[in-house]
């Protein structure tokens, strides 16, 4: 059960990892459009 527990959590902190880099991958391009606009 303790193997069990690690391994769900070990997947969790991947998968949060996981979720941020997609989520930078999709947000770079606006965040750059948004400085090009102000500079």
């Amino acid at each position: 059960m303790r193997f069990i527990g690690i391994f769900g959590a070990l997947l969790s902190v991947i998968l949060v990892l996981t979720v941020g880099a997609l989520f930078n991958l999709v947000a770079a391009p606006f965040r750059a459009a948004l400085a090009f606009r102000r500079a």
